[in-house]
């Protein structure tokens, strides 16, 4: 390649990278709260979100920190491509040598809001060595889950490396079933903590993104984790449709407003998403959202790289 070609497609690459983040915002109302990004059909004030397709309102505080419509769900980021982090919180249940217990147990619920739990990247933890914990929806019907976790001496863990997986001694960890928006925890001990009361003395259990938390025994003797939080991970989704049925809706417009953008499937609960069409990205929910990209305009100029990234 040319001196030139090469000052042409360093220029390009970064109008493009530099373009990027505004394509997925409307440009008509506030972008950010904070440091996180609105992607539309999210959006802070009234006609600055998809109302049409569920509430997708973003209250925006001290215009600093992002919370889910009226909920006290904070926001950790959102992504077009139908992800949305929430900061989860941790419950506890700590004993003294009396038998004394204080306890709080988490429980969300978005099932007013277009989201559910993602299925395939939240884990349910439990760490502790006296430790019997449960998670279940709201009301007990549709599942249920949970695992238990002991443990009497640190000799235990003497050939097992800080960093080690939950699988069972100390902590644990189950998955979640597809499509759940709501759930309760509970937490019980069946010693009291009595035979491990001289390194733990807590059981611990959270909802959370899989592999932001990783296992330490040194977990086991602190409080540090009663006042950690970890993200969970929410799936949403536009409507209660299938493709075919959103684009021939005439009620409630098609979402995938962009050219060269097309409808897919939710691959949990209900409704469909929208992508850029291969070579283009950005925002599929605005008009002209979706542009090509860096690769399709070094092309007009006679260049073609042999593979994406160059």
């Amino acid at each position: 390649m040319s001196v030139i070609g090469f000052l042409l497609f360093a220029f390009l690459t970064t109008a493009s990278k530099a373009k990027a983040a505004p394509d997925t915002l409307l440009p008509s109302c506030k972008t950010t709260c904070g440091d996180i990004d609105i992607p539309y059909p999210f959006g802070i004030g009234e006609g600055c979100y998809a109302k049409e397709y569920g509430d997708f309102s973003i209250n925006c505080e001290d215009n600093s920190t992002a919370f889910l419509s009226d909920s006290v769900y904070e926001i950790v980021n959102i992504s077009v491509t139908g992800e949305l982090r929430i900061k989860g919180s941790t419950g506890f249940d700590c004993y003294d040598t009396r038998g004394n217990n204080n306890y709080s147990f988490p429980q969300v619920d978005v099932a007013k809001l277009p989201f559910t739990f993602s299925h395939t990247r939240n884990k349910f933890v439990v760490v502790g060595c006296d430790t019997d914990a449960y998670i279940w929806d709201q009301y007990g019907t549709r599942y249920s889950g949970g695992c238990m976790s002991y443990c009497e001496s640190l000799e235990s863990f003497r050939d097992i490396p800080n960093g080690s997986s939950c699988s069972g001694l100390g902590c644990c960890e189950v998955s979640i079933p597809r499509g759940i928006n709501n759930y309760t925890t509970d937490m019980s001990s069946y010693y009291g903590y009595n035979y491990s009361m001289d390194f733990n003395h807590c059981g611990f259990i959270f909802l959370a993104e899989q592999g932001q938390y990783t296992f330490s025994v040194s977990d086991l003797s602190s409080d540090r984790l009663e006042t950690q939080t970890l993200p969970i991970v929410l799936d949403w989704s536009i409507g209660g449709q299938t493709c075919e049925e959103a684009k021939n809706n005439r009620t409630v417009p098609y979402a995938c407003r962009s050219d060269n953008s097309h409808c897919i499937k939710s691959n949990n609960g209900a409704g469909y998403l929208c992508q850029c069409s291969t070579g283009y990205q950005g925002n599929p929910y605005l008009p002209r959202g979706c542009h090509g990209m860096v690769n399709k305009r070094i092309n007009c100029f006679g260049y073609q790289p042999k593979e994406e990234g160059f």
